[in-house]
């Protein structure tokens, strides 16, 4: 990894907003602390040539999406169009 490393960190937009109206707690301190740790890391590791970035995709329309959260709570649904 030290002569061309690269890290890519799946985060999400939890880590910079709270979703409402579900109670995430855990995982918006999760996603917050993988941010602070692409931070650190790329602090660093860029003396090793190393990069190391993050993504943080929002919703995405899934099967799993649907049939967990959005046939099971239709008011969180309602929710987000307002």
């Amino acid at each position: 990894m030290i002569e061309e490393g690269v890290i890519i960190n799946i985060c999400s937009q939890a880590a910079f907003m709270i979703t409402r109206p579900q109670h995430e707690l855990a995982y918006h301190a999760a996603k917050g602390g993988l941010i602070m740790l692409t931070k650190a890391l790329t602090a660093e590791w860029t003396k090793y040539n190393i990069r190391v970035n993050a993504i943080a995709p929002e919703y995405m329309h899934t099967e799993k999406l649907h049939k967990s959260l959005i046939e099971k709570n239709p008011e969180i649904v309602e929710f987000w169009k307002k």
